[in-house]
């Protein structure tokens, strides 16, 4: 299993490719043969406007929903002290 940070990796190492994609489009935008131009740069808009819907937000709270043994307070105390914490199990 993938942790959260090779997971933001991948997501933004695919967010890069497709940037690269999208600009190959517009490069052949111009082309006039059998509306070829005309879809690449149709395309490229759909594909910019999927990537600007799709990103991943620099940083996200994460809500915990059950039951356990340590208790609602230590999830209090570590949303009030993460540095002193560096893995939930």
């Amino acid at each position: 299993m993938k942790t959260p940070k090779q997971l933001r990796s991948d997501i933004q190492t695919l967010t890069t490719h497709l940037s690269q994609v999208q600009a190959g489009l517009l490069g052949r935008s111009n082309i006039k043969g059998a509306r070829i131009g005309k879809e690449c740069k149709r395309t490229a808009e759909a594909l910019g406007a999927l990537l600007k819907s799709q990103q991943v937000p620099d940083t996200y709270k994460v809500a915990v929903v059950g039951r356990f043994k340590a208790g609602k307070s230590f999830f209090v105390v570590t949303t009030q002290h993460p540095l002193r914490f560096k893995k939930f199990i």
